[in-house]
């Protein structure tokens, strides 16, 4: 008589509680309706903002810090300066070191930067675990990028020395796939870094470009990027760019750069030249 073995039904029962608990965490989809929330105030407030030397004006000393500590400083620039400028998501891990190089280089080039915190929430939970590569533990962290998206661009055009019509929308990581997402038409152009549009531990609800198909895009990556694969295999968003004219895909080949992307030459002066390009011209 043969004895019945447990440890198959087992290993079946264990495999489904697994796949349902990775479903349980995927991500959300974007809403059709994005919501401003109170998080996404609070994200605003604590936001880090950059505007370089001379750029208001001549003389003008420039300001870097926190808003709500240099909201002061703000009422200084003359109405009729009509700055362009940049709204800057932060990958997953919040504002580190790489979020405020990139800030850097951006004012740089000649644009206000703002780079809405959204980890100033205390409810805010991060979506990663930063170098183990683990990403997918927030489902919500991509409908909260999405009101952190709406309410920068509203308060933003409130300023009268920002042009309203010379905002870019530039991302990083899970800031990235959330500016893919957006699906608003109110942005000069956007860019993506660190993201390939659409990886196997996303759901295919948040893959693809979700903005308006004449809004120019350039989406940079590493082929070698560990948030995707290690081995050279990554994907990249030239895969969604189909009927695109205004869109472009970098990939960069150095396997000694992965996540972030203004280390890289050729990814720097892509990154320069498609934000100097979408400026308006100075009279």
């Amino acid at each position: 008589m043969s004895r019945w073995n447990s440890a198959g039904p087992t290993r079946i029962l264990l495999g489904i509680l697994a796949v349902a608990l990775l479903a349980g965490m995927s991500p959300k989809p974007p809403a059709r309706t994005i919501e401003a929330t109170p998080a996404a105030y609070q994200a605003w407030r604590n936001a880090l903002v950059e505007v370089g030397p001379n750029l208001a004006a001549p003389g003008h000393l420039g300001f870097f810090g926190r808003l709500r500590h240099i909201e002061r400083f703000l009422a200084h620039i003359p109405a009729d300066a009509k700055l362009p400028a940049v709204l800057y998501l932060h990958d997953c891990p919040g504002l580190k070191i790489e979020a405020v190089r990139d800030v850097d280089e951006l004012a740089a080039a000649g644009f206000a930067v703002f780079a809405p915190d959204s980890f100033d929430s205390r409810d805010r939970k991060s979506d990663c675990v930063r170098f183990e590569y683990v990403a997918g533990l927030n489902p919500d962290a991509y409908l909260q990028r999405q009101s952190e998206i709406l309410v920068a661009l509203t308060e933003m055009t409130k300023l009268p020395w920002i042009d309203g019509s010379s905002i870019i929308l530039y991302g990083l990581g899970e800031g990235a796939l959330a500016a893919a997402n957006y699906p608003g038409d109110e942005f000069r152009g956007v860019v993506l870094t660190g993201w390939t549009c659409g990886a196997a531990q996303y759901p295919q609800e948040v893959a693809g470009l979700k903005t308006p198909t004449d809004t120019p895009v350039l989406a940079l990556v590493s082929r070698y990027d560990p948030w995707f694969d290690r081995n050279g295999r990554a994907g990249n968003c030239g895969a969604y760019m189909a009927g695109r004219k205004y869109a472009q895909s970098v990939v960069i080949e150095s396997q000694g750069l992965h996540h972030i992307t203004w280390s890289d030459g050729r990814a720097r002066e892509a990154v320069r030249r498609f934000v100097t390009s979408l400026k308006p011209p100075r009279l």
